[in-house]
Order: structure tokens, then sequence, then C-alpha cells
């Protein structure tokens, strides 16, 4: 996993250790619910509503935008 504002990696490894996960298997059961409990903790709502996204033009290829 990569880190966010390095913090999502020292967590993670602090939240494995605490529950006893030496495994990746393990470590995969546990993602999902720490997944939740990290975007509960630090998800904050948009200060807008307005959608700035606009359609890709007909000149326009997503292939070479992106690139």
């Amino acid at each position: 996993m990569t880190t966010t504002h390095q913090t999502l990696q020292d967590r993670l490894v602090k939240e494995l250790r605490l529950h006893g996960i030496s495994t990746v298997n393990d470590a995969n059961v546990c993602a999902p619910s720490f997944t939740a409990a990290y975007n509960t903790h630090f998800t904050k709502p948009p200060k807008s509503d307005f959608n700035a996204h606009q359609p890709l033009r007909d000149d326009e290829n997503l292939n070479i935008v992106l690139t």
C-alpha cells in the first residue's frame, strides 16, 4: 500500500501488529475494515457540489491526454 500524506503505511503496519496479523492472507482479510475505518476518519465532504468535469471534445483522444 502506498502512503497518503505519509500516514497510511505507518498506520497500517501498526494496525496489523495490534491484531497479531503477520501473513498476507490475514492482512487481505483485515484490509476492508481498515480501509473503511481510515476513510471514516479522514474523509471530508466537498466544499461545493459543483461538478467541474467536462466531456472530451471530438478532437481529444483520452489515450493521448493521459500520456
